[in-house]
């Protein structure tokens, strides 16, 4: 059974820092790579760069912020794609899982 972890990513434009991040967070999965965590199993490419050399966005590998003004929305592929594959990280519930 495979292991999957989350991937908070905040959306093109919005900030992603200790405190300026949100307030709507899209939360990811990916899986297993040979050096640490691949890619998103949807296909979504968190490591992405604009025309000026900069990430679009800013992720987090199996954590995230918490709290009560910021909305976590998973990824509906990546929930369908998960089929029975554990899943690990602070958003699994959103997934309808717990590690």
């Amino acid at each position: 059974m495979a292991t999957l972890t989350t991937i908070e990513c905040s959306r093109p434009g919005d900030g992603y820092t200790m405190f300026g991040a949100g307030p709507i967070l899209d939360v990811h999965l990916a899986g297993p790579s040979e050096h640490g965590t691949g890619s998103c199993i949807c296909g979504f490419d968190r490591f992405a760069r604009g025309e000026d050399g900069r990430f679009l966005i800013g992720f987090s590998v199996g954590g995230g912020v918490t709290g009560p003004s910021y909305v976590h929305q998973p990824c509906p592929d990546c929930a369908r794609l998960a089929g029975d594959a554990v899943i690990r990280g602070t958003h699994a519930a959103l997934f309808g899982t717990q590690p």
